[in-house]
This record gives structure tokens, C-alpha cells and sequence, in this order.
């Protein structure tokens, strides 16, 4: 398994991922072309977990949006194949990126949770706000230098 950037062919497959939860009454094309012309989805950068070469999970990055704090990324879209799912596939991206942005010097990570938000905690992240979705943090400095603002939803 491998955790790298997602490669521009892979996009559809990535998209697909969450196709069953984020699709809603759109069919498979305009589910598609909502994601390849979501300003969103173009501010951040992909990455998977594949094994030979099948994204088993994605998940997008975005740091100076949103409304993010200097030194504060947010990550978002986090989504496994229905396949695939209850495999810790997700969990193992996750703490990935908690461990690569904490050792870059980065100082937090922020989510929006539309799941139980125990899955994200058994991860170190904490709730800090409960509005449009969840917003959690995994902080990875003292809690008395997190930003007072917290980011639009991403």
C-alpha cells in the first residue's frame, strides 16, 4: 500500500468515492462534472491510499483558504470505496497526514465532520465547534495557541 498525490486520470475514481453519501438525486455525469468544476475541490490537493494501483481511499488538503489560520491545514472529502469500507483504510490516510503536517512544523488540522464525530476523536482530533457539521482539530501544539478564528466550512 501507498499513500502519494493523486494523479489526474485517477480524479473520476476518487470522485466516485463518495458518489453513495455526497451524490444525492444527481446521476453519475452530473455528480461528476459538479466535482470537476467544484471551486472547492480545485483549492486543495488530493491524495490516495492505493495498493497495485487502486485508490482504496482519498482525502483533499487545503491550507491559506477557507478562512485557515497560518500554519493550519484543513483536510476534507474524505472518502473510501464502498468496498472497502470498515477496513481502516480511511483511519490510516488520516493519521498519516496528522503525522506528516505535525513533523512539517505545521501547528493544527481542521475538519468538518457529517459522521459520528468518535471515529475523527479515536484520531486526536477534539470538537471546537458543532454548527454546519462538525468542526473538529487535531492540534499539535499547546491548545492556548490555537487561532481564535475558526474556518468557514470546507
Amino acid at each position: 500500500m501507498e499513500i502519494r498525490k493523486a494523479k489526474i486520470e485517477e480524479f473520476d475514481q476518487i470522485f466516485m468515492l463518495g458518489y453513495d453519501v455526497w451524490g444525492e438525486d444527481a446521476s453519475i455525469c452530473e455528480y461528476l462534472d459538479d466535482c470537476k468544476n467544484s471551486e472547492k475541490y480545485q483549492s486543495g490537493e488530493w491524495y490516495v491510499l492505493v495498493n497495485d494501483e487502486v485508490v482504496l481511499s482519498a482525502l483533499i488538503v487545503y491550507s491559506k483558504c477557507f478562512g485557515l489560520a497560518d500554519n493550519y491545514h484543513g483536510i476534507g472529502s474524505i472518502a473510501t470505496d464502498p468496498k472497502h469500507r470498515k477496513k481502516g483504510y480511511a483511519s490510516k490516510l488520516i493519521s498519516y497526514f496528522c503525522q506528516k503536517l505535525k513533523d512539517e512544523g505545521i501547528s493544527g488540522l481542521y475538519l468538518y465532520s457529517d459522521i459520528d464525530d468518535n471515529f475523527y476523536k479515536k484520531l486526536g482530533f477534539d470538537v471546537v465547534l458543532k454548527d454546519y457539521g462538525t468542526c473538529m482539530i487535531n492540534t499539535f501544539c499547546s491548545k492556548e495557541a490555537l487561532p481564535d478564528n475558526i474556518p468557514n466550512y470546507f
